[in-house]
Formats: C-alpha cells, structure tokens, sequence
C-alpha cells in the first residue's frame, strides 16, 4: 500500500484548512498537541512507523524518526513541555526529547 494519510489542521472559527500535512504511509494511528499547541506530534500506523513533530504555525515538520519496531499506537506530550513526549507500543514505553 503507498497512499498517503493527510493530518488535517482546520480554523475553527473560519471553518478553513490551515494546513495539510502529508508524510505518513495508509494511517495516522495517533496525534497530540502540545500543551501550548506550538507543537503536533503525529505517530504513523503499522506499516509507516514514523513519529513526526511539526510546528503548527508554519505548518512544516520540524523532526521525525522511526518510532519502534513494534506497532506503536499511542503518542502524546508531557503535559508542561513542548520537547518531552512518549510513544506506547505493546512491549513498553519510549520517552522522547525534541532538541
């Protein structure tokens, strides 16, 4: 499968697509926003694997890797930080530092 999975950022109050991202593989298995919402961290489904974090307002990705071997499925920031978040998979847990 090669298509693309779009993670969509909409203006609420305009009803209108601020950003279109496009770097995943089928799925986006998990998403969060930063605690100041700078930040969005986007964890790609089995078959992309990919964490990427972008800047929400300039809308381009500011860091990725490979999240795990394993089928990760969950990711989300520390809730006072902006750098620090943390991808769950079935074998455990992987605390991640954005510099």
């Amino acid at each position: 499968m090669g298509f693309k999975a779009d993670v969509i950022i909409w203006d609420f109050a305009t009803r209108s697509v601020l950003h279109k991202f496009h770097l995943h593989k089928v799925e986006v298995a998990s998403l969060a926003f930063s605690h100041n919402e700078k930040y969005l961290a986007t964890l790609g489904g089995q078959d992309d694997q990919n964490l990427i974090v972008w800047d929400v307002e300039i809308g381009k990705a500011v860091c990725g890797s490979i999240a795990t071997i394993e089928t990760a499925f969950m990711v989300k920031f520390f809730n006072n930080s902006d750098d620090k978040l943390i991808t769950v998979n079935n074998l455990g847990i992987r605390i991640w530092d954005c510099d």
